[in-house]
């Protein structure tokens, strides 16, 4: 199974002509995400990414060929923008930058887990 890729049918299901995102989709995603929705959020968020994926494709048909990217990133002709030139400087040291940690071990920085396995 490719999460990534199933989320890309979701949204390109609900790019199509006619929009709607029901709960089923709402849970799957929710599910690749690795979020924890309540009964109330599953019901509610539906109708609101249904709005959601509408505005954007009501955007998508816009005309936007002659217009430069919000960016200045356009990669259909090649430009990319402006990007500074890459060049090699002095960084901080592990031991300062662990002191202006809020909590570290060992020079690591120590974080809430935030990701949850099956046990």
């Amino acid at each position: 199974m490719r999460p990534i890729g199933d989320a890309w049918v979701i949204i390109a299901r609900a790019m199509s002509k006619k929009i709607h995102v029901d709960a089923t989709a709402v849970r799957k995603i929710a599910n690749l995400a690795q979020l924890g929705l309540s009964d109330d959020e599953i019901r509610t968020l539906p109708a609101e990414l249904t709005t959601i994926l509408e505005h954007v494709a009501q955007l998508d048909a816009l005309e936007s060929s002659d217009r430069p990217s919000g960016l200045g990133l356009d990669p259909r002709s090649g430009n990319l923008g402006r990007l500074r030139e890459d060049r090699p400087s002095a960084s901080l040291s592990s031991d300062v930058v662990a002191r202006a940690a809020p909590e570290s071990a060992a020079g690591f920085f120590r974080v809430p887990r935030v990701i949850r396995t099956a046990d």
